[in-house]
């Protein structure tokens, strides 16, 4: 019985609620300010690069240079597998 008397009143309040809501305007700037908002949270994810967002950078620790690799020469270019496809009734 306890839970159809909470059911009752939560959807009494949900119905009354609407209707309160469906009467309310709001002026363009809060619709503005939320939408800022909306946008800002969205895109917390994607602020990395703003000066607030960075990390502080620590000075590089002094290692001792090693002698760089010499690279291998590159290779050849390979032929290309490309051909041109010509129409049987072209002559040459």
């Amino acid at each position: 019985m306890k839970i159809w008397v909470i059911s009752f009143i939560l959807l009494f309040g949900f119905a009354e609620f609407f209707q309160w809501a469906s009467h309310v305007t709001l002026p363009l700037p809060v619709f503005i300010l939320a939408g800022a908002l909306l946008a800002i949270a969205s895109n917390a994810d994607k602020r990395s690069g703003l000066p607030f967002r960075a990390q502080p950078t620590s000075p590089a620790p002094n290692l001792p240079a090693e002698p760089a690799t010499p690279l291998p020469p590159p290779a050849p270019p390979r032929r290309s597998i490309s051909f041109l496809i010509r129409n049987p009734e072209e002559t040459d």
